[in-house]
């Protein structure tokens, strides 16, 4: 399977979120050679398919789409929005240009987050995503990695910096979630709270008039209402202003860069 048909079944061409789905895991599938599994996420075993309700799983990397799957499984369409990029690979010692002695076998340099379990899980969920036939007005379920801000981690030198952050454009705004009849947003994740730059999307949200709900994974969780503290547009531009400095892009909307030292 190629990595375009296996984009395609994450982004079916008639899927009403389709969108939204960020293509940049999905071009380095042929480079991850590792095998994901199949893992099937147990925490959410009592949830009921409601076709109002979109969701968003703030889970930590391939538990994020294992969840993903699950919903899936439940009626609800799987939209990863994962835009950091792997690190580069290391030089292949039978390479080109390792054997013309242009360049040296090496390591893969640290990243900042490890997202090839990701892509690994991307690739080795299709055939069960595509097996599903999931409608295409299905409501979304939206991916994100609770890891992306790399918590402690700090940018050095010949490290790979693909820290990322999620703004309210990644996702679609309250006009076209009204649209196809989304009232309600559940959040799934591990915390208390949001993360602040996924807390900017749901203010906007409630402050249009959505649901929005919080749910810890387990056996005997159940719904409740999330905390969301007061953000500002202010606030928004701000963040986005900061990023521009402290995170590296590869271009606009996609994360991730070599940090070179000055030799």
């Amino acid at each position: 399977m190629t990595k375009d048909h296996i984009f395609e079944t994450w982004a079916p061409r008639d899927g009403r979120w389709s969108p939204w789905v960020k293509p940049v895991l999905f071009c380095f599938i042929n480079r991850i050679s590792t095998t994901a599994g199949t893992s099937t996420f147990h925490g959410l075993n009592f949830l009921s398919f409601v076709a109002s309700t979109a969701v968003v799983i703030d889970l930590p990397g391939a538990e994020s789409v294992a969840a993903g799957m699950a919903l899936a499984a439940r009626g609800w369409q799987p939209i990863p929005l994962f835009n950091a990029l792997p690190g580069p690979s290391a030089h292949d010692p039978f390479s080109e240009d390792v054997l013309a002695g242009k360049a040296e076998p090496s390591a893969p340099p640290p990243v900042a987050v490890e997202v090839n379990s990701i892509v690994a899980a991307l690739r080795d969920a299709t055939p069960a995503l595509q097996a599903l036939r999931i409608s295409p007005s299905a409501p979304p379920a939206f991916l994100l990695d609770a890891r992306r801000g790399a918590p402690g981690w700090a940018p050095r030198f010949d490290t790979f910096d693909n820290r990322s952050i999620s703004f309210p454009s990644d996702f679609p705004s309250t006009e076209k979630l009204r649209e196809y009849g989304i009232t309600r947003i559940l959040l799934i994740q591990e915390r208390a709270a949001p993360q602040h730059d996924l807390m900017h999307t749901l203010r906007l949200w409630q402050d249009d008039g959505l649901t929005i709900e919080l749910l810890n994974p387990g056996e005997s969780a159940r719904p409740q209402p999330c905390p969301i503290r007061h953000v500002t547009k202010l606030g928004l531009w701000w963040m986005k202003f900061v990023s521009l400095f402290t995170l590296h892009r590869a271009r606009r909307d996609v994360f991730g860069r070599m940090i070179a030292s000055s030799g």
